[in-house]
């Protein structure tokens, strides 16, 4: 075969293969296009930020954040040997036996989204298993995966074909991977169990935390109330912590005597109430407040699974 006639084979093949892969994109956005109208969803409308904690098969956790503002996916990586304190005080676990945990208990993945909301800070309220992470993933096939495998979590079909769709028109440059032990908050060092681990020995800087925030909330300095009224005096705390990574401003904390109820979010703003509500898995109120944006109060139901 002469030289040439090769040549313009190779070329063939190596043109081929990107028309390919946009011909499959395309394909799969026409398919796609439809079936978000069928399916509804449950977490995401696609205009604002939303977090998802997916469980490796690993052990690491990886919180996956999608920006529709800011047109970017940011992976965070929990790794499985870190110890943290699980969320419904069950105490300091590592990583990597939270899912695991979940199950033992009952609640299955659920308890990682919460552990991360917990310790962390970071608003997450959606879960997921590995097949999960092509969600954050620039493949064709990664992505497909994520949207159509059999794996648990919380998330509806109509916000798969969502997420499948905005990772699909993002670019490389466009995903950002960190991972939380280069931060100078993480050591690593003996653990309880006798292995070596990494600890969070201080506060995670803003830097990360901003990755968090939701633009609505911060730019309008929404003002919360909190009211505890449970036992744990230090619940307030840390709910409050929680709602300033969004970029609410804390503006009073009051403690009342414990009552046997769960959460209840109010205020006026419906969709700031149904915000926040989702957050926590409260009960939502239409009321007013007097100078506040949002009133929580926290009894003892809560405290017991915060």
């Amino acid at each position: 075969m002469p030289a040439r006639s090769r040549r313009q084979k190779r070329l063939a093949k190596k043109n081929g293969k990107p028309r390919r892969n946009k011909l499959y994109i395309l394909l799969f956005v026409i398919l796609l296009i439809p079936l978000v109208f069928i399916f509804s969803t449950k977490y995401w409308n696609k205009h604002e930020k939303l977090s998802i904690a997916v469980a490796r098969e690993s052990g690491d956790v990886s919180v996956l954040v999608f920006d529709p503002i800011g047109k970017k996916i940011v992976s965070v990586l929990i790794p499985a040997d870190m110890q943290i304190k699980a969320a419904r005080q069950f105490g300091s676990w590592k990583v990597k036996s939270l899912r695991e945990l979940g199950e033992n208990e009952g609640i299955g993945g659920k308890l990682v989204a919460e552990s991360v909301l917990y310790y962390f800070k970071f608003p997450v309220i959606v879960w997921a298993d590995e097949p999960a992470i092509g969600f954050s993933r620039s493949g064709f096939f990664q992505i497909s995966k994520a949207v159509f495998s059999p794996y648990q979590t919380n998330l509806g079909f109509g916000d798969r074909i969502r997420l499948g769709l905005f990772s699909l028109n993002m670019g490389n440059l466009d995903r950002e991977d960190i991972n939380i032990v280069d931060y100078f908050s993480v050591k690593k060092t003996r653990l309880i169990d006798g292995g070596e681990g990494y600890l969070l020995t201080g506060k995670l800087p803003n830097s990360l935390y901003a990755i968090f925030s939701d633009p609505q909330i911060s730019k309008s300095q929404v003002s919360v109330k909190i009211i505890n009224a449970s036992e744990r005096r230090e619940l307030a705390l840390s709910t409050g912590e929680a709602l300033e990574v969004l970029g609410a401003k804390i503006a009073a904390v009051n403690n009342e005597d414990p009552i046997d109820i769960d959460c209840e979010v109010s205020g006026q703003d419906k969709a700031l109430i149904k915000k926040i509500s989702k957050l926590f898995d409260c009960d939502e109120y239409i009321k007013d407040i007097g100078s506040f944006d949002i009133q929580i109060k926290l009894g003892e139901e809560f405290a017991k699974r915060f």
